[in-house]
């Protein structure tokens, strides 16, 4: 699915890396590491920039490998993206759970901690690596985000860290990262574990979040983050629950068990169907909008050469179906597809009074998305659906589906469960890390301000 890294950018990125490494005297920190670094390439790294709807529809789209509408014109819009563990020895560690900031009901961030500094980081379940901007980091304004950088000097100072001789790079659809790989721990709560991780020496159109980590099977660097924390069999499993703007709640990341404060009713499980993601097959569901009587499958293949799947994903905003379902769908909630934009427009007026929008498991069982949910304001008095199309054969069931349902992540028993989210209103707004945002939620936004996020993290694919 991944195409190789061979362009002659992503080459130049890596060389100029390396030159950094030489500049910083990383061979000298290092004498045993000082013969010349090699260069690995990863094919599972990706970047987040949720700043905007377009940005997120089209990367999701990119990151899987999806082919768009054929009548969705949106090279523009690509350009204007741009933009040993403790666990292990003490099997008795309990559950831990962590908050996750809302950014605009865009990507929740976790902060964890490398090198006894915290950083707010994208945790993926949509990809395994793991990568921070580094303090040596040059390229665009990516590199001066106001989020905080790892501190390179520091890094190489500490005996808890080991550079591995090599240099890394990924490159992006509309930029990449390249620097060298370093080894050691990283903590989350009560868990911390030995990682290999990147450093961005160079970050081009990547403007966002302190880093990346991702939670989805192996990577190319080694195991990821939460397997080698060292959870026993019987906890092998991580929760996640996405709060809603509007309600002024955080959101919340449990490793090692499920809140059962966070959901209500029975928990609906659907077992993998292939261990390259969170992957589990949609054969046989429906949609369906009671208020408009419209009705149609979503796991319908538009090659009939294999069975359709839906991938969970914590690292897409949006709810990616099939462009049938997507047009019913959407057409029944009383959205207008914008060719030039390839979204569905919605009447922001008439967002209170949408209906829910249904879909059921080839078991039977209802999975309600609420409106509050899937609509999505442009800033500029029109809104957009969450709901898109461009997933035939491979759906990709994102942020839109995860506020509405607490996701719970089974490694050892291979399996994705759900269970209807319960939400808190609060009248605080500090659960959130900033607050939305004027303009148009459709293009990126070109503000200089350095203090506020200016962009988020958005799915991104080797170029």
């Amino acid at each position: 699915m991944r195409t190789s890294h061979s362009s002659t950018t992503a080459v130049a990125a890596v060389a100029a890396a390396a030159g950094l490494l030489a500049s910083a005297s990383l061979a000298a920190a290092r004498p045993a590491a000082a013969t010349t670094a090699s260069t690995v390439s990863v094919s599972k790294a990706y970047a987040k920039s949720h700043a905007h709807h377009l940005a997120s529809m089209h990367l999701a789209r990119a990151k899987y490998s999806v082919t768009p509408r054929d009548d969705a014109q949106m090279p523009f819009l690509m350009a204007s993206a741009a933009a040993a563990s403790k666990a292990a020895s003490d099997s008795s560690v309990s559950s831990t759970s962590q908050v996750l900031a809302n950014e605009q009901d865009l990507m929740w961030s976790c902060n964890v901690t490398l090198n006894g500094q915290e950083y707010p980081i994208d945790l993926d379940t949509g990809s395994a690596d793991t990568w921070f901007i580094s303090s040596f980091c040059t390229g665009d304004n990516s590199c001066t985000n106001g989020y905080p950088t790892i501190d390179v000097t520091d890094l190489v100072s500490s005996s808890s860290y080991t550079f591995m001789n090599k240099t890394w790079y990924t490159t992006y659809g509309t930029g990449g990262v390249a620097g060298p790989l370093f080894s050691g721990p990283i903590s989350i709560g009560d868990y911390t574990a030995n990682v290999t991780f990147g450093l961005g020496f160079i970050v081009l159109q990547m403007d966002g979040a302190s880093g990346l980590m991702g939670l989805g099977f192996d990577n190319g660097f080694d195991a990821n983050w939460f397997d080698n924390i060292g959870l026993p069999s019987s906890n092998q499993l991580f929760g996640f629950y996405l709060s809603n703007s509007a309600d002024g709640d955080a959101g919340e990341v449990t490793f090692g068990g499920a809140d059962d404060t966070r959901y209500t009713g029975d928990i609906t499980w659907v077992p993998l169907s292939s261990e390259t993601y969170w992957q589990y097959d949609i054969s046989g569901w429906t949609w369906s909008v009671s208020s408009a009587q419209a009705s149609g499958s979503i796991g319908s293949n538009s090659t009939g050469s294999a069975a359709p799947q839906a991938i969970s994903d914590t690292g897409t905003t949006l709810l990616m179906v099939s462009n049938d379902a997507a047009d019913g769908i959407n057409t029944a909630i009383g959205g207008t597809y914008n060719q030039t934009l390839g979204l569905y427009a919605l009447d922001c007026t008439a967002a209170a009074s949408l209906p829910d929008v249904v879909f059921t498991t080839s078991d039977g069982v209802e999975l309600s998305i609420k409106a509050s949910t899937y609509v999505f304001p442009n800033g500029d008095g029109t809104c957009f659906s969450g709901i898109v199309g461009g997933g035939d054969d491979q759906q990709i069931w994102g942020d839109v589906f995860t506020r509405n349902y607490y996701t719970i992540y089974d490694k050892a028993n291979a399996r994705v469960g759900f269970a209807e989210s319960v939400h808190t209103t609060t009248s605080s707004s500090s659960a959130s890390a900033s607050k939305p945002k004027a303009g148009s939620f459709a293009q990126a936004e070109k503000s200089s301000k350095k203090k506020a996020p200016k962009g988020l993290w958005a799915h991104l694919v080797d170029a």
